[in-house]
C-alpha cells in the first residue's frame, strides 16, 4: 500500500485556491510507466500513469474522463458538464527516484482560458 498526497494550487482569475488530499492505493510498474491507483474524495477510482514524456489521469465516472499532460501540447477531453476542454502543460517534471510528478498547467474552452494549476503529487511505501 501506498499514501499519495496532492497538492494543486489553482488560480482561476484574480482567486487562488489550495488544495491538499492524501489517499492510499497501490503502485505497479509496467512497460516503464509509473501506475498509481487510487480512490478519490467523491470515492471514484483514479488512475495516474506517468512515463518520463506523459502523465495521464483517468477518473473512472460514467463516461470516464481521461487528463493527458504532455509539455507543450495541447491535448483534449470531454468533462460531464462542462463538455470539452483542453489542457495546455507548459511544464512537467517526472521523479520516480523521488516518487514524485510536477505539472504546470492550462485549462481552457475554446479560447478562453479557465484557469492556471500547479499539482505536486508524490507518493511513499506505507
Amino acid at each position: 500500500m501506498i499514501k499519495i498526497t496532492i497538492h494543486n494550487d489553482i488560480r482561476i482569475g484574480t482567486d487562488k485556491d489550495s488544495i491538499h488530499d492524501v489517499f492510499f492505493g497501490e503502485k505497479k510498474e509496467n512497460s516503464g510507466k509509473i501506475i498509481l491507483l487510487y480512490h478519490n474524495a467523491a470515492d471514484e477510482k483514479v488512475l495516474l500513469k506517468c512515463d518520463n514524456k506523459e502523465v495521464s489521469m483517468t477518473r473512472y465516472t460514467k463516461p470516464p474522463t481521461t487528463m493527458r499532460f504532455c509539455t507543450d501540447k495541447k491535448t483534449s477531453f470531454h468533462y460531464e458538464g462542462l463538455g470539452a476542454l483542453s489542457v495546455l502543460t507548459k511544464k512537467l517534471v517526472i521523479n520516480d527516484k523521488n516518487n514524485e510528478v510536477f505539472l504546470t498547467y492550462q485549462l481552457i474552452q475554446n479560447t478562453l482560458k479557465i484557469g492556471d494549476y500547479r499539482m505536486h503529487v508524490f507518493w511513499q511505501e506505507v
